[in-house]
């Protein structure tokens, strides 16, 4: 519950005055490349989640069903398939590969449960997220939108797919 909220606040930002957050908050492509690529993974992975959220929310389910679902979605395997996808669908930009190779690179071994090579995967397409979030909120639409096709319904992910449930009602 606390992640769906804080990707809701992250999301809206830019519609929030600055000045009541404490001063003006200028996130320039200069300023970001000081950051931590895992301090944009982070964002990239509330952006994520709350874009597969939405993007499950019908047919309606019980909520129970709707959160397993939403886990199948944005577990690191099927963020690795989903990387894999956007690599062969979408045209990436110099600069977006730069943030990707950013993310795979400063990412460690991550949990157990997943081979290191998913693990840097996902933590990759969650960095590129995160800096669109702050860069070019056009472009991010454009790449959540391939991954996630607004018109197309999904109900989840099974674990030997490697794309979108296209059929799916």
């Amino acid at each position: 519950m606390y992640t769906f909220n804080l990707c809701c606040v992250l999301l809206c930002m830019d519609r929030i005055d600055a000045s009541r957050l404490g001063g003006a908050r200028v996130f320039t492509p200069s300023r970001l490349r000081e950051l931590s690529p895992a301090v944009l993974a982070y964002i990239g992975d509330s952006v994520f989640e709350l874009r597969a959220r939405q993007h499950l929310m019908w047919p309606p389910i019980k909520l129970n069903d709707h959160t397993k679902q939403v886990q199948k979605v944005v577990c690191a395997e099927a963020q690795e398939k989903y990387l894999a996808k956007l690599l062969i669908d979408v045209e990436l930009s110099e600069e977006e590969h730069e943030w990707l190779r950013r993310g795979r690179n400063a990412s460690g071994r991550g949990p157990s449960r997943v081979t290191p090579t998913t693990y840097r995967a996902a933590s990759s397409l969650e960095t590129l997220l995160g800096y669109l979030h702050f860069t070019n909120i056009t472009r991010l639409q454009e790449i959540l939108d391939a991954i996630f096709p607004p018109e197309v319904g999904m109900t989840g992910i099974d674990s030997d797919s490697t794309a979108l449930n296209e059929g799916a009602p």
